[in-house]
Order: C-alpha cells, then structure tokens, then sequence
C-alpha cells in the first residue's frame, strides 16, 4: 500500500493525490492536518518516520495497516513540507529497513524537484500573459480567452460581456508630461479596474491606452455594473505622485 500526499493551497491540508491500495472513497475522505497524524507530524518535523514493527499500527483513513512496519517520508520544497510519501504493508510480508527509507527519500527528493519546476513553469506562464506595468493580462492572454470564452458561451448558449476601456485625453497627457506621469496613471486606472470585476472576470491591458474585462456569463445589466463600478472606482483612487496629480482626476471611456 502507498500513498502521495499533497499540500492543498486551498486549504493548507494535505490530501491524497495518488495511492495504491486504498479504496476511492478513502482517497477522497482522507485530509491531514500538519501536525496531526503519521503523515501530519512527518511534515511538521520535516525528518523521515521509519517503523519497523508496532502492534496494531494505525493507517491514515479507515481501517489499519495489514503488517506492523510503515515508512513516511516528508517531500520538501525550499525547506517547506509540500507533502508525504507514505508506503505500508510489505508484499513479503517483512518490515521495512534503512535502504527502503534511502530508496523513498530518493524519490521524494524527486517529487520535490518535479514540484518545483511545475511550480516555476506556472510562474512563467503567467509572467508571459502578464502585463508588466500593471501586471493584468496581456493581449496574449486575452485574446486566448475571448476565443475560449467565445466557444464557451456559443456551445452552452451562455451570455458573454466585453468592456473596452480607454484613457481620455491620452494623447495631450502624453505631449504635456510624458511616458513616467503616463506609467502612473495607467497603474492608477489598472488598480481601479482590479477592484469592481468577478474573480471569473478577465481584465487586461489591451493596448497601449486602452484595456479590456471579458466577462464570462454576464448579462447587460451585469457589465453596465461592473463598468459603473469601474468609473467609481476610477474616481475616488489617490491620484498618483506628483507630477501626475496636477492631471488628476483620471477619466474613462467606456
């Protein structure tokens, strides 16, 4: 019997992500705690649990180990306990012994490295379809999710809203001030544009001037809200550092 326990983001527990030998319905119930049970206290210790042979061994879950001898190993990531490897009940029969646990840190040290670079190359991912003035989507990303959306909406007959935003009197800002007062200004309208939206929503950077909130399942009166939000918001935002303040307050179109 084994088991990969991961760390759930959501929630902090850890969860069973792949096992042999456990029932579905175990797999789904079972959730750790760090600190608390065999796997639980692994991770909080970060130090491997070998034990060779204890009457009645308890198990993560329902039901006991078959043998007496288990072996849990805490799976790291820049020191922090991302989960536990657990493996149980020998096939021979015999308890487990110290080139086993070197075998499962091994490994472990493995998952570890996976989870890691899945890690970056999500992180990447989102670098490449973020934008990095204001750090909402770029183009990239919306125009890959307007597609989606778009497909999305047509084959469930869902509703599908789109704002188009753009910064009034851009260009005589940019001939008075230049590019630096215009970097704050469109930070301060990114962040406005930030708080109103759904967390299904998708804002961005469209343009140089311009941004976009594709909004998945919204009615009219959905997106006329969020776009009245938007203004507000707009309008109560401190207005950036001087000398961007003197172009204060900050104007949309909608």
């Amino acid at each position: 019997r084994a088991s990969l326990m991961l760390r759930d983001d959501s929630s902090s527990d850890f969860v069973i992500a792949h096992a042999v030998g456990l029932a579905e319905a175990v797999k789904r119930a079972v959730r750790v705690r760090e600190g608390e049970g065999i796997s639980g206290r692994v991770a909080a210790s970060k130090r491997s649990l070998l034990v060779r042979g204890v009457a009645g061994a308890p198990a993560e879950g329902d039901g006991r180990y078959r043998t007496t001898s288990f072996l849990s190993v805490p799976i790291l990531v820049d020191n922090e306990s991302r989960g536990v490897l657990n493996v149980a009940d020998r096939i021979d029969g015999l308890p487990f012994e110290e080139n086993d646990r070197e075998t499962l840190e091994l490994l472990a040290g493995h998952i570890g490295a996976c989870l890691l670079q899945q890690e970056q190359g999500e992180a990447l991912a989102r670098l490449a379809e973020t934008d990095p003035l204001t750090w909402l989507f770029n183009r990239r990303h919306f125009d890959r999710r307007l597609e989606a959306e778009s497909n999305r909406a047509l084959r469930g007959e869902h509703l599908l809203a789109l704002l188009m935003i753009d910064v009034d009197r851009f260009k005589s800002i940019n001939d008075r001030f230049g590019h630096q007062v215009l970097d704050q200004i469109l930070r301060s309208v990114a962040t406005g544009i930030k708080q109103p939206v759904r967390l299904s929503d998708v804002p961005t950077r469209y343009g140089v001037h311009d941004f976009a909130v594709i909004l998945p399942e919204a009615a009219t009166e959905v997106a006329s809200r969020v776009a009245r939000r938007t203004l507000a918001q707009i309008a109560t935002t401190a207005p950036p550092p001087p000398p961007a303040a003197s172009v204060h307050p900050i104007s949309l179109s909608l």
